[in-house]
């Protein structure tokens, strides 16, 4: 497997730290021949190695699968943003859609790393502290998957201290309102098809009255309930890429999803 860096510059000024994962036969793949360019996104106050573990199966498994994972704003080892502003679903949709231009044109894989130091939390945190702290506040984790969620976490500053990477700023509610009314309106113009996958005990209150909205408007609308934790997708690797697969092959045509190589 192949795994490279690709940071990508954001138009608010900081940077995506983010890496490219794809199948070491697809780095000698023919013109003509059809990749499926997958974007993970993490969840609240983690970071990209959260999907790591999937990501990994999933392209080991399907060489033509090339997958672009990324820390998101303020998280891991992507840039915080400006004070003043605010991490917002617009914010993150605005990085999404950066993203995904540039997956769909040639990469630029001299794009420049932007490393703003983070603040010192803790003057006497170790690498085991950070990992246990990371393990207690989410609930049902492995020792495994919170050691390579901490890995992301946290760095070493100029004097060679332990600080966290995240910016405190995510804690902060939102000013910009997202309303019920607005997830019906975004729902009712959604097209794509869309897989839910839950847990069955959820860390945090499901948005339940949304999930029924979408099987009610959306034909290709498909949930899975795995029964483990809030991160199953890094302690139920197999069984979630099993289904991502299905659902791949069941909604993507190969031929929507080549794409043109300069020769």
């Amino acid at each position: 497997m192949a795994i490279t860096k690709l940071d990508i510059s954001c138009i608010w000024g900081g940077t995506l730290a983010g890496i490219l994962l794809r199948n070491e036969s697809a780095l000698t793949r023919k013109i003509g021949d059809t990749m499926t360019k997958i974007i993970g996104i993490h969840g609240w106050l983690d970071n990209l190695n959260s999907l790591l573990p999937l990501a990994k199966q999933l392209v080991d498994r399907n060489p033509n699968y090339e997958i672009y994972l990324y820390d998101r704003a303020g998280h891991g080892f992507s840039s915080h943003i400006p004070k003043g502003f605010d991490y917002s679903q617009a914010h993150n949709l605005q990085d999404i859609r950066t993203i995904i231009q540039i997956q769909g044109s040639r990469i630029d894989k001299s794009l420049e790393f932007h490393k703003k130091p983070a603040r010192n939390f803790e003057l006497n945190l170790t690498f085991e502290k950070a990992v246990e702290l990371t393990r207690v506040t989410r609930e049902g984790i492995t020792d495994e998957a919170a050691r390579l969620l901490t890995e992301r976490s946290i760095r070493l500053d100029t004097k060679n201290k332990i600080q966290f990477t995240r910016d405190e700023a995510l804690k902060i509610p939102s000013l910009i309102p997202f309303t019920a009314e607005m997830s019906k309106n975004a729902i009712e113009h959604m097209k794509a098809s869309i897989l839910f996958i839950g847990a069955t005990n959820p860390q945090w209150p499901r948005a339940g009255q949304t999930l029924d909205y979408l099987k009610e408007k959306n034909p290709n609308f498909e949930t899975m309930f795995i029964d483990g934790p809030h991160h199953f997708h890094m302690t139920h690797v197999q069984e979630v890429t099993e289904r991502i697969e299905q659902y791949f092959n069941k909604y993507i045509p190969r031929s929507s999803t080549s794409i043109p190589t300069d020769s």
